[in-house]
């Protein structure tokens, strides 16, 4: 028992060994803290150098292809392309000629919440942006790392305008770049709902059909204003691949992607 006591160390020398160690601790952190701050700031410069250096290359791609871009001006005059109508003496419609399906509705014979459910799965941040969204390359970008392919868009409803009325389909980083530039063109010229309203009387909703008010009639046998919601989700979930989720080749898909629909209006409080 007196051996025990003798070794044990009083009170205060084993306080001062607890602050030591603590104050070494501190010590430990606060040097990987000033580390990783030194890391921090030079990344920083890096990404501003990488920053520059990317506008600098845009501008002056830009300045080589401005010519070579569409006037926009032309988009206030659209005139579509719609099938032939022939109706008798008293007005009433007896044939209609040509594959194609088009029935022009104006913004305001489109319900609120049909536009805000194309808004919500193709471009929640419509009304936000300036053409394009850097927010949604970025997730589109990090979804293609994680994945190893194109699992989402990038395009928003102004580029997706630009790219049916001026360019094609190809999928080239020329193509995408002038998308961007005609976009922001765009939203330099027009208001936000004339630019959804062409988009919604110029989307491809399957079936030939072109625009929400021919594919309301063709799928629904209704007019708009007659639309359910889910009826409303069903069309604004078709952009994605109108062959495959429309209702007539595919049902099944067509209601699984009406619930994705659903589902992205009620996490952005529309429904």
């Amino acid at each position: 028992v007196l051996c025990s006591q003798e070794n044990a160390s009083p009170p205060g020398i084993s306080l001062i060994r607890l602050m030591v160690q603590t104050m070494r601790l501190f010590e430990f952190f606060f040097l990987c803290l000033s580390f990783i701050m030194r890391w921090l700031v030079r990344l920083s410069w890096v990404i501003a150098l990488a920053g520059i250096v990317f506008s600098t290359i845009v501008v002056i791609y830009y300045q080589q292809v401005e010519d070579e871009l569409p006037n926009v001006e032309k988009l206030k005059e659209v005139r579509y392309e719609t099938p032939l109508q022939i109706y008798s003496s008293d007005g009433k419609l007896i044939g209609v000629f040509g594959q194609i399906k088009r029935e022009p509705a104006s913004i305001d014979e489109i319900p609120d919440l049909l536009q805000k459910a194309f808004i919500s799965i193709e471009d929640e941040r419509f009304y936000e942006h300036s053409g394009f969204d850097l927010k949604s390359i970025a997730r589109a970008a990090m979804a293609i790392a994680h994945s190893g392919r194109i699992s989402q868009g990038a395009s928003t409803i102004t580029q997706q305008v630009a790219r049916n009325f001026f360019l094609s389909n190809e999928k080239t980083v020329e193509r995408k770049i002038k998308e961007i530039f005609i976009a922001i063109h765009i939203e330099k010229v027009l208001t936000k709902k004339q630019i959804l309203e062409l988009y919604l009387n110029k989307v491809w909703l399957g079936h030939q059909a072109y625009g929400v008010k021919a594919a309301a009639h063709l799928y629904f046998n209704k007019e708009l204003r007659d639309l359910t919601l889910g009826e409303m989700a069903i069309l604004a979930g078709m952009p994605k691949g109108p062959s495959d989720y429309n209702p007539i080749s595919h049902p099944d898909k067509s209601r699984q992607r009406r619930d994705v629909v659903l589902d992205k209006m009620f996490e952005l409080g529309h429904i």
